[in-house]
Order: C-alpha cells, then sequence, then structure tokens
C-alpha cells in the first residue's frame, strides 16, 4: 500500500465513517455452516472518531455468531469513497480478529468476496466488512484471528465489543457496545432442507437434477462447504425479441448471493436441430423469466459452460446477426473529414469482435467489443485510407463470461462508399507539399555530406 508506505501523502484527516451493524448467529449441521435472519443495528456518531449502537441495551447473541460493519471512508476534497485499510475487532479489550490489506498478489484478488460479506456488498457501495474468516478463504489478510472471529456468549453474559477502523492515512474510528447471550430456547438451530446436497469446499462434486441437467463443483470452488439446492425451475425462460429461440426449461442452481472462488461447470445434454447446433448458448435467467447470454460449448448433443455465478440458467439459441449503422450517408462528402464511424448493436449474445477492411486490401482489426447479456451497442471510430470501405462485422454465437468466443459465427457486411481527405485535396497543394518536402530532404542531405568533407579534412 503506496499510501500507507508514505511514498503517496494526500490530504486526508478524515477518519473512516461507521455505517451500519448487523449481527448473524451460525451452527453447523454435517459439516455445513447454517446462519439465522440477519439483525441489523443503527449507528449513531458520538464525536469526530467515536460511534456507538442507537440501541441503548446490550445487543442479544447466541452462542456463536459473528458481526458484519459497514464503513466507508472519505479523503479531503476527494468525492470518491475508498477501502478501509486495516479492521481490528476487541472482544473484552483482547484482539480477536485484524484485517490489513498491505497489498495482494493477483491470484488472491477473488478473495475480495471471502473478506466482505457478499450478500450485501454485492450492491453496495460501503465496505461490508465480514468480521470472521470463511473456512476456504486465505489467512493472507488476517495478522490476527482467533476462532475465526467467531464469538461465543454463554446465557446471560454480558461481553463488550469494540471495532477499530482504520484507513491508509492513519486516521481511526471506534465503534463499541455491550452484548448478552441469549437464553437456551433464543438460540438459533441450524437445520438443512430435505434433498440438499452435501458440497464440502475441498473436495470434488458432480451430480444431475434430471437427464437433461448436471453440476460440476470442483474442489476449491467455494469459500466454506454449503448444502447445495438444485431444481428445474417453475420459471418460463423468455426474450423480447421472437428470433432468439428457447431450446430447454430452466433449471436452478442454489442462489446468486453465494460467492465463488473460482468457476463451476453446468451440462446441458439435449438435441438440437442442427441448423442451431452453432449458435447453442446458456442463459441465465431473471427473477422475471428474461434471458441473458452466458457462453457455452455445444457438441454432440451437449452444452457444456463455467460460470463464476449460481443462479437459474437455460438452453437458448442466437442466429441473428448484429447491425452495423454508419453515421453518415452512403457517398457523402468527406473532403472536411478525415475519419469515419458507425456503431455495431447485437440483440443477444452481444458483439465479440469486429473487423474492417479497406479497398478489399486486407483487413484492420479495431479490437474486442464483448458484452453479455442483453445485447451490446459498440461505437468506433476509423482514419479514411481510400475510397471504398467495407466493414466486415463478426459477432459470436456464444461467449463465455471472460469474452471469449466459443461458438459459431454470424457475419453481415455493408459497403460503405466515402470520399478520401487526403484524394480530393487541389492537386496543386498536393504538388506544393510534395515540392517543400523534396527540397527539405534535398538540404538535410547536403548538410550531412558537407559535416563529413570537414570531418575528413580535421582527420588529416
Amino acid at each position: 500500500n503506496i499510501i500507507a508506505n508514505g511514498i503517496i501523502k494526500p490530504k486526508d484527516d478524515i477518519s473512516p465513517y461507521m455505517m451500519k451493524v448487523h449481527y448473524v448467529e451460525v451452527d453447523t449441521v454435517n459439516g455445513v455452516p447454517c446462519r439465522s435472519k440477519l439483525a441489523t443495528y443503527t449507528v449513531n456518531k458520538a464525536d469526530a472518531n467515536t460511534y456507538k449502537t442507537a440501541q441503548k441495551s446490550p445487543i442479544k447473541v447466541g452462542r456463536k455468531g459473528y458481526f458484519i460493519v459497514e464503513t466507508s471512508d472519505r479523503k479531503n476534497d476527494v468525492a470518491n469513497t475508498y477501502g478501509v485499510y486495516n479492521m481490528v475487532a476487541e472482544l473484552d479489550g483482547k484482539a480477536i480478529f485484524e484485517y490489513r490489506n498491505d497489498g495482494f498478489p493477483f491470484s488472491l484478488s477473488r478473495y475480495c468476496n471471502a473478506v466482505s460479506y457478499y450478500p450485501i456488498q454485492r450492491n453496495s457501495r460501503n465496505e461490508v466488512m465480514l468480521i470472521a474468516s470463511m473456512e476456504g478463504g486465505t489467512d493472507y489478510f488476517y495478522p490476527t484471528v482467533r476462532n475465526r472471529g467467531v464469538i461465543t456468549c454463554k446465557a446471560d453474559q454480558k461481553r463488550n465489543i469494540t471495532f477499530i477502523a482504520t484507513d491508509d492515512c492513519g486516521n481511526s474510528s471506534t465503534l463499541s457496545f455491550e452484548i448478552v447471550g441469549k437464553s437456551d430456547d433464543e438460540c438459533f438451530k441450524g437445520t438443512l432442507p430435505e434433498g440438499t446436497h452435501i458440497v464440502q469446499h475441498n473436495h470434488d462434486f458432480a451430480a444431475k437434477v434430471d437427464d437433461t441437467f448436471s453440476v460440476v463443483i470442483p474442489k476449491g470452488s467455494l469459500y466454506e462447504s454449503i448444502a447445495l439446492d438444485m431444481h428445474r425451475s417453475e420459471l418460463k425462460p423468455f426474450h423480447p425479441d421472437s428470433t432468439v429461440h428457447i431450446l430447454s426449461a430452466a433449471y436452478t442452481v442454489h442462489n446468486n448471493t453465494t460467492p465463488l472462488q473460482t468457476g463451476v461447470g453446468f451440462i446441458f445434454t439435449t438435441p438440437v436441430e442442427k441448423e442451431l447446433q452453432p449458435h447453442v448458448v446458456m442463459a441465465s435467467v431473471d427473477k422475471s423469466g428474461r434471458i441473458y447470454s452466458s457462453g457455452g460449448t455445444y457438441r454432440h448433443n451437449r452444452l457444456t459452460a463455467r460460470t463464476t455465478t449460481f443462479g437459474t440458467y437455460c438452453l437458448a439459441a442466437d442466429t441473428t446477426p448484429p447491425v452495423i449503422r454508419p453515421t453518415f450517408e452512403d457517398g457523402e462528402d468527406f473532403r472536411k473529414r478525415n475519419y469515419l464511424s458507425f456503431r455495431l448493436s447485437d440483440n443477444f449474445s452481444g458483439v465479440s469482435s469486429y473487423a474492417v477492411t479497406i479497398d478489399g486490401n486486407g483487413t484492420i482489426k479495431l479490437g474486442a467489443a464483448a458484452t453479455f447479456g442483453g445485447g451490446a451497442t459498440v461505437d468506433s471510430a476509423l482514419d479514411l485510407n481510400g475510397q471504398t470501405v467495407t466493414g466486415d462485422v463478426t459477432v459470436n454465437g456464444a461467449l463465455t463470461s471472460g469474452g471469449s468466443a466459443i461458438a459459431g459465427t454470424l457475419k453481415q457486411r455493408i459497403p460503405i462508399t466515402a470520399i478520401s481527405a487526403n484524394q480530393t485535396r487541389p492537386i496543386l497543394m498536393v504538388s506544393i507539399l510534395h515540392f517543400l518536402i523534396y527540397a527539405r530532404v534535398c538540404h538535410c542531405f547536403l548538410i550531412i555530406v558537407c559535416d563529413f568533407v570537414v570531418f575528413l579534412c580535421v582527420c588529416k
């Protein structure tokens, strides 16, 4: 952290803000962590760097549980928010948990979903700090962790807890309150629904819902063990564009509030008409039933796909090519312009790549423009280098979540006739320009020759 190490010293005397605090009880059933419903408590500012809970009486806690603290940080004269550099939790005056972010290698970047409380963090601009470490997480960010951050409390036992949030400029804020243990009959007791599959975070897992849909979860994909819920959904998938074909029922795998560390595999096994096979993709299904392209590869009556998000999915086929819309008319006068621009759009899979040829001589690769879900619109500009320009756009029928094209392609071409600015200048101006360039080159060559002659004379 270049700021914490004093390499960069921004103006900052603002301590982190404490926004909310949440508590959740935990219980373990067959090796799977079960959680109670989240209890949320309002936080008020007592003075410049001290916060208290709005609830004056002690917060009731179970036999085992942990807290989640929502914080935010700013620097002077800057509107952006910043993450918390350091978070310490003290129980009865002793540190039981410390998070510190001094930087990390790229291989640990996905642990951002483990150090935060993912169900809230995914929709929040605050730092939603999980004051506990997950069993499949890493200890890299935690100089101090006792009992994985889980707080134990006996019935009617009172304890004091303090959270200290510090930014990378050394400004700190403190939140303190009292907790008290619930009675036994008030405590949360975990249960697992019938029909769920136990998936251990450190073991491979594979199972099928029916003859059509299967799930493969490699070990290490989960941050913690879960009771996996997977079933055929009652949702009816649809897309507003009738040219997008729905090829299967929808299947739900767990929920999208459970973070994944690495991708999991979904397999659809079903025959598809031959003309549609190059364009088959897996599609995610939202709560309304609308579908969004999610990639995959279809071969031999099977589509395989990887995703880093649990949710609801089905099979679909995209047979509609992208649309190319030039921002000028055919034959438009370009004598005062030295570039042309055009717009690309697609109704479902998104534009994965495009290329443009000039006068049919070679191809200019303008780069990738991958987007996911609900179509894409891409603006592009190209320098002119000839009279006739032909746009050749390629859209892939499927995209993985990483943007790689893995299925059949669809092409659409549009000829555009334009007059290049450098071909419409008056001949006299072009001739004068050529003469000036030629004179300058001759002058430079003469100077070099004279310098060389002088050098030879000096050597003699």
